[in-house]
């Protein structure tokens, strides 16, 4: 369910100090917990750019190693 999902998402960030991408999957998983899923897809929208934003971060790490 997106209550779990989302905090699985956000114990996977954590471990990258991506702040902005933990504060979204900490608000969807919040958005879960309360059952009102009206801001979902607007937080769902935020989680996904900043997941991308990490991804890229990763991949220029990656070209350095």
């Amino acid at each position: 369910d997106l209550t779990r999902a989302a905090h699985s998402l956000k114990g996977g960030i954590s471990i990258f100090h991506a702040t902005s991408a933990y504060e979204a999957a900490r608000k969807l998983e919040e958005i879960g917990m309360s059952g009102n899923l009206a801001a979902a897809p607007v937080t769902c929208a935020t989680l996904s750019r900043e997941l991308a934003r990490l991804d890229a971060a990763l991949q220029e790490l990656l070209t350095r190693v």
